[in-house]
């Protein structure tokens, strides 16, 4: 009895406790602007930690306030980086309190999760005898760890466990209690960083963005390229265009930098960062004889789309013990638990792998806003919708409440009433708005009339006028075939001189065009247009009414050969700027214009360079058709002459002159060739631009002259000397990147680079060069080889494709054989370039020559040309190649597997057995890098094939040339990894081997 009335009272007490000391968790603001919240399913779930709340308690530095680096302190702090000093009951960080050695490299192994290490290295060292020495004992851990990363020499180490540390000269020994300055932070941080496996982090030998410091001549030779490292990643950024490599740096801006680290820092302690918003926060409340608890859940629609749920918990034990898991949060830049979070709030949290929060920063929600484009198909793969305004594309994420799969549906609100309709009856091409809050589209409204079934878009796949009908791929891959009656179809067609795409590029590449009525004939639609049919509502098979647009891309080169077909048209066959050789066919009446007079193919020449207007028309993956439009004849080649930085000077309209006063020529590797003054001529086509925005001559005249003010120029030759082309200003700090590939292109504006994590964004203003020409964003395709200069934070004001260093004109090549010309050449149906160790795809129909010296292997060895054929007992097209090719000329074409495996090694013996290689590293095709063959007795024996050539500096060679002691690296079809791990077998045939020093 006494024990029933126990429990009775127990649970009463428990629940007036949860009462009390629960249920006041704050007032919750509403937010309606994503209702799909609740009821989407939750992707990830991260609950605080038991010492969150603790955690935050010594956060509150006292002597932090308003700082401006009290974000990243409290950040670091978190993730257990940075401590601060008690004080009389009070805590305090001291911001402006100068690093000393010990301190920098204490934070620094902090940072790449090496203080268990430290400590542990503690414990074998003995106590210091000095009192001061015991005081800073902290520390040795520390430094015997730096020693072994690499960070400090073993004399450096030694200096710092010296006991007296008085008795060492500052200038010439390691004091640890010394200062650190920024250059020697620099260092260890890029040291430490990669010694723990970052990437990212490793010494820049080609010196670029240290040319932005004033006093860059007085940092350190042996930190140089340290510090390039640091200033090219954001890390550490100087001050008043100074470095001050030997100034110290203090609490504040230590922790700044090591913030600056940003995805390195976290993918060195496994540590993910996501972002997002809150949008529903609810409570849940649990009793029993035992605890009371109360959870808050917070769902985070994050930067993917998905939910994630953040808990904050409180748990009342038996005996009243309360357990708080919560994570610091810093919201609107006070420091507090989870319970200050609010629906709305733009967060960035930090998490873990085991699913802990650990750090929470919460800043004033966006606004949603609305945005009005074109619908274009979807990509549900993705998540995206993608809206076209003008001649740009706007990729957004939707949340996962707007669409559906299996079938495909979107959500869409028609006429204020919600609704999901299938992909294929999207009003494609149509006019919608999209609400857009934290970059997530949480609403899609269709501005126009209820979508009807009889509507279809897609791509026109055939047109029979024969027969009336046309073939219409749908945008979720279904083919329709639809007939039409002539005199009953209306055809709107907009012409290709006012398709949005490309425009502006287009408008300045042929400058001829006039505007017609959109009001077209059923002759007027080419396979490859974008359409949009009404289908009759008598008979759906028929079509009544055609909405059609183009695809079209530009390409030139220099003529090699104008065949005329007669009334079939004509052959011309140009040289691009790569070598590549490209045919098309010419219809009789395409217009031909030199400079602005009309002219004829009769007088197209050899040698002449032209600009070529193609509608390119995707028949199937890796079959184009192309139809040329129109063609301009370019007298002067249009060839970009040079490139200069410098501030606006004398601006004469009159005269058609400018004036670039503190003007630089870019050179190969940096601004050089100062000038006081360089004076321009321009014409009526120059273009000026700010901060990405097309501006009058007028405005760069009132507006733009100031110091602060970075011109571009880019000039193109004409007869009398150098034409300004473009004029692009911009007012933020300047970056020139290392030259890198281009490994994605996307959303029309947007690039990234294969050693680059952050995107790199474009804009009308950015300044694009290739192949010598200014060119669009359109012409940049991976894996182009090219130099960016930064302007502000990952904007682009100038990109230039460059050559590859050491590649010559020498390419690999990989594609299947559509054409034989005997004896004289042949065509690829697609190709694929070999890029490092990787194949780039490229549906281009790329062209070879042949002549007497082009080898040829196919099965069993090498064959003569006059058994290369696309006929007779043995064929040779549809068979996949390897190809060998300066320029456009074949040296070798060589029947190959895929290659896609590697192994390299330095050579240490060549005999009748291989070529046997040590040090062996294995090319591991997911992670896209090199891995130890293992990590004791690394070997190798490499067999040649009877197709394999060797390469030294781009140049075939042969396998008598290689030298023990030089690194030699193989392409194969074995995973040499697992031979070793299946077999012990560590033989592996070569096909293409290069000699890499």
């Amino acid at each position: 009895m006494k024990s029933g009335r126990k429990s009775i009272i127990f649970r009463a007490a428990a629940f007036l406790l949860c009462l009390v000391l629960l249920q006041p968790f704050g007032v919750r603001a509403a937010i309606t602007e994503d209702q799909g919240i609740v009821s989407d399913p939750v992707s990830g779930v991260y609950r605080g930690l038991m010492l969150g709340d603790t955690i935050r308690q010594n956060l509150n530095f006292a002597d932090l306030g308003g700082h401006w680096a009290k974000e990243a302190v409290s950040r670091l702090g978190a993730l257990g980086i940075v401590q601060g000093y008690s004080e009389g009951g009070r805590y305090y960080y001291r911001p402006n309190q100068l690093v000393s050695k010990e301190e920098a490299l204490a934070l620094l192994l902090r940072t790449i999760g090496k203080e268990a290490d430290a400590k542990k290295a503690a414990e074998g060292i003995e106590a210091g005898e000095t009192v001061q020495s015991n005081l800073t004992f902290w520390s040795k851990g520390y430094l015997t760890v730096a020693r072994r990363l690499g960070a400090i020499t073993e004399a450096q180490l030694n200096d710092a466990l010296a006991e007296d540390q008085s008795a060492l000269l500052p200038m010439e020994n390691f004091r640890r209690l010394d200062m650190a300055t920024r250059e020697e932070v620099a260092a260890w941080l890029v040291k430490l960083a990669s010694a723990a496996g970052s990437t990212e982090m490793v010494p820049q030998y080609e010196n670029q963005a240290i040319f932005r410091y004033s006093d860059w001549q007085n940092i350190k030779a042996e930190y140089l390229p340290y510090v390039e490292m640091v200033t090219r990643a954001g890390i550490m950024k100087g001050s008043g265009n100074a470095f001050a490599p030997k100034r110290g740096i203090t609490r504040a801006e230590m922790a700044q930098a090591i913030r600056n680290m940003g995805q390195t820092l976290y993918r060195l302690r496994n540590i993910t960062m996501k972002d997002g918003y809150v949008g529903h926060i609810a409570d849940d409340t649990t009793l029993n004889n035992q605890t009371s608890k109360k959870e808050r859940n917070y769902l985070v629609r994050n930067q993917t789309g998905q939910v994630d749920k953040l808990i904050y918990a409180e748990e009342i034990s038996s005996d009243n013990q309360k357990t708080i898991l919560s994570a610091p949060v810093l919201r609107y830049g006070t420091l507090s638990t989870m319970l200050a979070l609010k629906e709305g709030d733009k967060v960035e949290y930090l998490v873990d792998d085991k699913g802990g929060l650990l750090y929470v920063s919460a800043k004033e929600p966006d606004q949603p806003y609305s945005f009005s484009g074109s619908l274009q198909p979807f990509d549900l793969d993705k998540g995206q919708i993608i809206l076209k305004d003008g001649e740009n594309s706007y990729h957004f994420t939707m949340t996962p409440s707007l669409y559906r799969r299996n079938p495909d549906q979107v959500a869409l609100k028609i006429q204020y009433n919600d609704r999901f309709v299938p992909l294929a009856s999207l009003p494609y091409s149509h006019r919608v708005t999209v609400t857009v809050k934290d970059k997530l589209v949480t609403e899609i409204y269709y501005q126009g009339d209820i979508i009807r079934t009889n509507e279809v878009s897609g791509i026109i796949k055939d047109i029979q006028l024969d027969f009336k009908y046309i073939v219409i791929e749908t945008w979720d891959s279904k083919l329709l075939t639809k007939k039409y009656n002539a005199s009953e179809l209306t055809i709107e067609k907009r012409p290709y001189y006012e398709n949005n795409v490309n425009s502006g590029y287009f408008d300045e590449l042929f400058r001829h065009y006039r505007f017609d009525p959109y009001d077209g004939k059923i002759t007027d639609l080419e396979v490859g247009d974008i359409v949009h049919a009404l289908l009759s509502e008598e008979d759906e098979e028929y079509i009544t009414r055609i909405s059609a647009s183009t695809n079209y891309v530009a390409d030139f080169g220099r003529i090699v050969d104008v065949r005329d077909g007669g009334d079939a048209g004509s052959q011309i066959t140009i040289r691009r700027p790569d070598e590549s050789l490209n045919t098309y066919t010419v219809a009789p009446l395409v217009g031909v214009f030199y400079g602005e007079e009309r002219s004829s193919l009769a007088r197209l020449q050899a040698g002449q360079t032209v600009k070529l207007l193609i509608n390119q028309a995707v028949i199937s993956p890796g079959t184009l058709k192309e139809t040329v439009k129109e063609i301009a004849v370019d007298k002067l080649g249009n060839q970009v002459a040079n490139i200069y930085k410098g501030n606006i000077g004398l601006l004469n309209q009159a005269q058609k002159q400018l004036t670039l006063n503190h003007s630089y020529q870019l050179q190969y590797n940096r601004w050089d060739n100062y000038q006081a003054s360089r004076v321009f001529q321009q014409n009526e086509q120059t273009k000026y631009y700010y901060n990405g925005q097309r501006v009058t001559a007028d405005y760069v005249r009132k507006f733009l002259y100031s110091k602060d003010m970075t011109g571009y120029a880019v000039t193109t030759q004409f007869y009398s000397g150098e034409i300004l082309d473009t004029l692009s200003f911009r007012d933020s700090r300047e970056t020139m990147l290392a030259r890198d590939r281009i490994e994605t292109v996307r959303d029309n504006s947007r690039l990234t680079l294969e050693d680059r994590t952050a995107p790199i964004q474009t804009d009308d203003g950015t300044i694009i060069l290739k192949d010598n020409h200014v060119v669009s964003f359109g012409s940049l395709l991976p894996p182009d080889y090219a130099r960016v200069i930064l302007n502000g934070e990952n904007q682009a004001a100038l990109i230039e494709v460059t050559a590859e260093p050491g590649n010559g004109s020498l390419q690999i090549f990989r594609g299947r054989i559509a054409k034989i010309n005997e004896m004289q050449g042949f065509k690829l149906q697609s190709n694929a370039a070999l890029k490092g160790m990787n194949w780039v795809y490229s549906p281009i129909k790329r062209e070879f020559e042949m002549d007497h010296n082009t080898r040829i292997y196919s099965g069993e060895g090498f064959i003569n040309q006059s058994k290369f054929l696309s006929y007779g007992e043995v064929t040779h097209t549809d068979k996949v190649y390897n190809i060998i090719s300066d320029g456009a000329k074949a040296n070798y074409v060589l029947e190959q597997p895929y290659l896609q495996e590697g192994v390299k090694g330095t050579i240490y013996a060549i005999d009748g057995d291989g070529i046997k290689i040590k040090d062996v590293f294995v090319y591991q095709r997911a992670q896209k890098k090199w891995v130890p063959l293992s990590l004791s007795n690394s070997y190798a024996v490499l067999t040649v094939h009877a197709s394999a050539l060797f390469f030294r500096e781009n140049k075939a060679t042969e396998k008598d040339s290689l030298k023990v002691g030089e690194v030699l690296r193989a392409m194969t079809t074995k995973d040499l990894i697992k031979s070793v791990k299946d077999s012990s077998d560590r033989t592996a045939e070569g096909y293409l081997f290069f000699v890499e020093q």
